[in-house]
């Protein structure tokens, strides 16, 4: 296992296992061209053998969910599925059960990555200071994924995204994600979001120089 590096914080958070998931990135965003020792520039036949998804250790990562008072987990099994998915076609070992994790725990700093499902519409997050624990987060460097399990049939949820962002970072705004942006072709190149339904021909996120902070 890699060590956990630890982050310089203003509130001396516990350290994230960050260092795993940019190995990840690296890896799935490695070209199947590599130039040969001598300098020239010439496909290199094994070069997917040793890039590949059989290659290499595998690296453990957790996508914990979070809970909170509504219909926090609209889809059960939703995450456990990704993470199959993942195990099959990545290097990424995502735990079989993912953690669950609420607001007030300091589990929710153990990874930059948060979950969040839900349908209809977000419960107040203010109480025990929710918010500024989103806040915290997001400055931290993490990044939180907010997923609309009613199929486009309802806005309540999405509406609850957009005020919740206005709160939690004040200034910024849900936008377009470019076609071109990395979350593209981390690993296969596709040209829109889709799960069980395409109810959108784009994702939104709230984006700083590249990096998405909420998506």
């Amino acid at each position: 296992m890699t060590p956990r590096p630890r982050l310089p914080t203003r509130d001396d958070a516990p350290s994230w296992r960050r260092r795993s998931f940019l190995a990840a990135a690296s890896l799935l965003a490695r070209p199947l061209r590599a130039a040969p020792p001598g300098g020239d520039d010439e496909l290199d036949p094994g070069a997917f053998n040793r890039f590949g998804p059989d290659s290499g250790p595998e690296l453990e990562i957790d996508l914990p969910q979070l809970e909170y008072a509504g219909d926090w987990n609209p889809r059960p099994g939703g995450l456990r599925t990704l993470g199959q998915e993942l195990r099959l076609r990545t290097r990424l070992a995502p735990q079989r059960e993912p953690s669950v994790v609420g607001l007030a725990d300091e589990a929710l700093f153990q990874t930059p990555f948060l979950y969040v499902s839900g349908r209809g519409g977000l419960p107040d997050l203010s109480g025990d200071r929710g918010e500024d624990q989103l806040r915290r987060f997001v400055d931290l460097g993490g990044m939180i994924v907010f997923d609309d399990a009613d199929g486009g049939t309802d806005r309540g949820f999405r509406h609850a995204v957009e005020a919740l962002v206005g709160r939690v970072l004040p200034g910024s705004a849900l936008t377009r994600v470019p076609a071109e942006h990395v979350l593209y072709r981390s690993f296969y190149i596709v040209d829109y979001p889709a799960g069980r339904t395409r109810a959108e021909d784009h994702v939104l996120a709230v984006q700083d120089e590249g990096r998405l902070k909420l998506l």
